[in-house]
């Protein structure tokens, strides 16, 4: 028998009440989006090298970030003396990283709340980097003095902070390409948006061991909760996705379909998920202040353009794409995996989400025209 969970809802002060029925406790923590570029497990710099030795300025940094910041700079082509830009930089460390792994290039870290920049000023001290309090949109940047400008999983902050607004996202774009020198870069890595129209299959197993904290919620009871109150990007006055709920394939297994679009939000929250709890477990007691905490994350929306619609806004201010790829981080594919499962609507396997994408898309010089000539291998 086929049932459905959930339709769009429209939204009230009492609708939200009735979703929380389970004594479990629903839960997250904005803050802990915010305040950290990186929710990936800690793993060697390179396993097949173990007696690698860290920078010194590196000792108390984790891996993870360190090879965030190294992946980010190895897709730009930079010379001694250029000027990078990472907006919304959070709490630095990632800005301090990359400007530890390339000293003769300079940094800013940009981001709107002030404290945290004060924070990183007074523990991250570097002649090659320096952080700024406000948002890109302000004059601390003059026009056409930057070479780069990186954007690390930041443009759906923007997107979500301007009620889900994809003017904001293209003004934000704009407004990069004006600080811009000629030639520059802008590096995107964030996650594109599965096409409207497509739907997928999601199989979720049945957790069977005991809980260890009353606060835990099941991927399931996760799952139907977002479904209830997730924002709709068609309108602002309703909330929720289409769950439908389908016989199980397996013992000990449910399984649902849903929106290609919101099977992907849900990931992303999924993997958060275990940060959040532990930042708010010791703070947060009270079912009321989790339930109020998760509610305010997941009104954020992490997909809202889709590989074209980057392409098309690039595009529209000068900019030549010179890269655009999916990114697979293995780390976090097998630890996504471990539970959930993935079909499209025909029942067959369907290979995992990347991870990430990455765009990066050079500022044109004005007339300037671009000659490519195609180089054989020679035989000889």
């Amino acid at each position: 028998m086929i049932w459905i969970v959930k339709v769009l809802t429209m939204v009230t002060s009492s609708s939200q009440t009735n979703a929380f029925a389970s004594p479990e406790v629903r839960n997250s923590a904005p803050s802990a989006v915010m305040n950290s570029k990186s929710s990936i497990e800690d793993a060697p710099l390179d396993p097949d090298v173990p007696e690698v030795t860290k920078n010194p300025l590196l000792n108390n940094v984790p891996n993870a970030i360190i090879r965030r910041a190294w992946f980010t700079m190895a897709h730009l082509v930079l010379t001694k003396g250029s000027k990078v830009l990472d907006i919304r930089c959070q709490t630095g460390i990632i800005t301090y990283t990359m400007a530890v792994l390339n000293p003769e290039i300079d940094f800013i870290g940009m981001d709107r709340d002030f404290t945290l920049v004060d924070k990183a000023k007074k523990k991250y001290n570097l002649p090659n980097l320096k952080f700024v309090g406000g948002e890109i949109e302000a004059n601390f940047v003059p026009k056409g003095s930057v070479d780069a400008i990186v954007n690390s999983f930041t443009l759906h902050e923007i997107y979500s902070e301007n009620n889900c607004s994809e003017k904001s996202v293209m003004r934000s774009i704009e407004r990069q390409f004006e600080l811009l020198k000629d030639n520059g870069y802008v590096f995107i890595q964030g996650h594109f948006m599965s096409p409207e129209e497509d739907y997928v299959l999601l199989e979720i197993r049945e957790e069977t061991k005991k809980r260890k904290l009353r606060t835990r919620i099941s991927d399931i009871e996760l799952l139907t909760l977002y479904s209830e109150h997730a924002r709709s990007r068609d309108n602002d006055s309703y909330r929720g996705f289409y769950l439908e709920e389908l016989p199980p394939r397996f013992p000990r297994t449910r399984l649902f379909r849903l929106p290609a679009k919101w099977a992907h939000e849900f990931v992303l929250r999924r993997d958060n998920r275990k940060k959040w709890l532990s930042e708010l477990h010791h703070e947060f007691t009270s079912r009321e202040q989790k339930r109020q905490k998760w509610l305010d994350e997941i009104h954020k929306e992490y997909t809202f353009f889709t590989e074209h619609d980057f392409d098309r806004t690039l595009k529209n201010n000068g900019a030549r794409i010179l890269y655009s790829a999916p990114y697979r981080d293995e780390q976090v594919i097998k630890n996504r995996f471990k539970k959930i499962r993935f079909y499209n609507e025909g029942g067959s396997p369907m290979v995992s989400w990347e991870t990430s994408f990455v765009i990066v898309a050079q500022k044109k010089q004005g007339g300037r025209s671009l000659r490519i000539q195609e180089r054989k291998p020679c035989r000889n």
